[in-house]
Order: structure tokens, then sequence, then C-alpha cells
């Protein structure tokens, strides 16, 4: 078994080669390998919605036991506001990826969503837009000055980004759903 995969998350990182072998998934760049994990290291697979300019992409984390984490997209960043969709490459690379990970799949963790610490990120962000956005209305309208009632808006836009992102345990996914 062998497949290859390239990524490019955003404008900061590299062009990388990502490759499965019988052992392992490698991360190459430049042709060098700079990353390696073999298939009994890894412990969690992790599958997420992430934005790739104004579109989503679907992120997977694979993460071994001594920290070694690998990340690769379904959306290939090309520049400024324009990236390439390889839903389809993607798609083929999981199933590969899924298939090599079976035999372990009693020590791996198969979680879909948002990490618990980027959930705990983003309701507190929530939450300090709607204070503030309170704050302010409620400052404004003391003072008489009906523009106050416009800055409620940020309030309900922060209540729905902290209900969003609620912190939440993990969802576990069936990893057999990629192999067809």
């Amino acid at each position: 078994m062998s497949i290859q995969y390239s990524d490019r998350r955003n404008a900061t990182s590299k062009p990388c080669l990502i490759d499965i072998d019988d052992q392992r998934l490698r991360v190459h760049r430049d042709g060098v390998v700079k990353q390696a994990l073999r298939f009994d290291e890894v412990c969690e697979v992790r599958l997420a919605i992430e934005m790739a300019g104004q579109d989503t992409q679907i992120v997977c984390r694979v993460r071994g036991r001594s920290g070694t984490q690998i990340v690769f997209g379904s959306r290939y960043w090309l520049g400024v506001g324009n990236w390439r969709n390889q839903a389809v490459e993607f798609r083929g690379f999981l199933k590969t990826l899924h298939e090599a990970l079976m035999p372990f799949s009693g020590q791996i963790a198969f979680l879909e969503g948002a990490s618990l610490g980027f959930r705990w990120v983003m309701t507190g962000l929530g939450i300090a837009m709607a204070a503030i956005g309170l704050s302010t209305a409620i400052t404004l309208l003391r003072n008489d000055n009906m523009i106050g009632l416009a800055v409620i808006a940020p309030v309900g836009i922060g209540l729905w980004f902290a209900w969003v992102f609620r912190p939440k345990p993990p969802k576990a996914y069936n990893p057999e759903a990629y192999l067809q």
C-alpha cells in the first residue's frame, strides 16, 4: 500500500507531500521526511470542519502517543483567497489511512469535531463579545443615545457564537464508515 497526498494548509505553511506506506504516515517537505508516525503509535484521529478562506474544509489530525501530530486538509492553499478543492483525493487518502489503522483501532480514539480547548476559547470570545456589546449598549442608552439599540446586535451574535462553540465532550465516529 502506498498513496500520496499534497497539502498546504495556509500562507505560512510550506507545501508538503504526505504518504502512507505499510507501517507509517509520513510528511515530506522539500524531499525530506519531516515527520513520521507509525500506525501502532497512533492514539487519536480527529476530523473537524475548519475555515479555508470563505469556504470550509475538512481537516484530519492524526496524533501519536509521543505527541507527534500530522495534520492535513481537504483544500490546498494556492494564494490569497484562492483554494483548490481536493475533496476526491482527500476522501481516497482518508480511506487508505483508515484501512491502515484498522488493525490498531482498539487503541485509537476516532473523534469528530473541534477540540475541547478550541471550543473553550471560542465560547470565551463569544461571551466577551456579548459582554462588551451589552455594556456599550447600556452605557449609550443611559445617556439617551439611541445608537445603543444598534449595539445590541453584537450581544446576540456573541451569545450565538458562545452557544455554537459551547464545550461538549468529543463525539466518536465509526472508522469503518470510511472503508467503503
